[in-house]
């Protein structure tokens, strides 16, 4: 490997196997499936169940996952995202005879917050956009940063938000700051809606403040009776708050709703106050879970449900005194 130059999952997990012992440090490789690991615990034993090679270290008696071919990786054992295989075989010998689960949190394998801030003032509406992410959400946008131009990016996330707000204008380059060593990575976007592109406009009688759809990767209805499990996505946790100041009317916030099932957890909080204010914050959840099939329905509902509670439109229009 090291005089062509090349290697693939087996070389580079065998090579790192081989310098952490040479170190001191137990290690061995360890078999998985890149995408049916969830499911190698419901798997006849035979050798074509696996088609990655990944290592096993062992500290201080806790095993810890990593995967050697990952690219633009950050954090340490603390903060980095472990593989998301769901299940891996060690290969330490005749007495290792069964397969080990890789715990997955959703705050390392899967973590963002988004922070929007809106702002009227004489000139328009201005947003500051704050997204931090970390663990394997991190490693995405770190690889992404280093893979595309930076001015591609930032078209792409103007482009989203002209396609809700039309008239924006990104008034600032955008800021990426990456802690790679905490697995951190953070994102600063800065838009202004000038007045004359508000004032009178459809967008302000019915003006957006929205997230994400988080459980857009579950299917939007059951077309038939479900006779096999759902699997809901790894685990992640996505965190969205919205915050409007100046506004000239007053709001009426939401009522705070919960949903809970085997899937996932979703919450959402609001308030008015003072006049002119609003604040929204939502929370999801999704704990990774393959849910059985006479749960599905339910899941799928609530996907349904989070949906319609991530989108909520204002009359912006000033409030005239009677």
């Amino acid at each position: 490997m090291i005089a062509s130059g090349f290697g693939d999952c087996k070389d580079k997990a065998l090579l790192l196997v081989v310098i952490l012992r040479r170190l001191g440090v137990e290690a061995a490789v360890a078999l998985t499936d890149i995408d049916a690991g969830y499911a190698l615990d419901r798997e006849v034993p035979m050798l074509g169940a696996f088609d990655h090679a990944i290592v096993r270290i062992t500290l201080g008696g806790q095993a810890l996952w990593v995967d050697p071919t990952a690219s633009h990786q950050g954090g340490g054992f603390a903060t980095a995202a472990p593989p998301d295989y769901g299940w891996a075989l060690p290969l330490t010998g005749p007495g290792q005879a069964a397969l080990e689960s890789i715990p997955a949190s959703p705050e390392r394998t899967w973590s963002t917050d988004v922070t929007e801030s809106f702002l009227f003032s004489s000139l328009g509406l201005a947003l500051e956009v704050r997204s931090v992410y970390r663990g394997g959400a991190a490693d995405s946008m770190r690889q992404r940063w280093a893979t595309t131009p930076a001015s591609e990016i930032s078209d792409s996330y103007l482009e989203f938000y002209l396609g809700r707000d039309p008239g924006l204008t990104m008034v600032r380059k955008m800021e990426m700051q990456d802690d790679r060593a905490g697995n951190r990575v953070e994102m600063v976007e800065r838009y202004l809606l000038p007045r004359a592109e508000l004032a009178g406009t459809e967008l302000e009688r019915s003006f957006p403040f929205a997230a994400e759809d988080f459980a857009s990767n579950l299917p939007d209805r059951l077309r038939g009776p479900r006779r096999a499990p759902l699997a809901t996505g790894a685990p992640a946790v996505f965190r969205h708050r919205i915050t409007v100041r100046g506004a000239p009317m007053e709001f009426l916030a939401p009522r705070a709703e919960e949903i809970a099932n085997p899937a996932f957890r979703f919450s959402l909080r609001a308030t008015d106050q003072p006049i002119g204010s609003l604040e929204l914050e939502w929370q999801f959840r999704r704990n990774g879970a393959v849910v059985a099939a006479r749960d599905a329905a339910q899941v799928i509902a609530d996907g349904n449900r989070v949906y319609d509670l991530t989108w909520f439109t204002w009359d912006l229009s000033p409030d005239v005194p009677r």
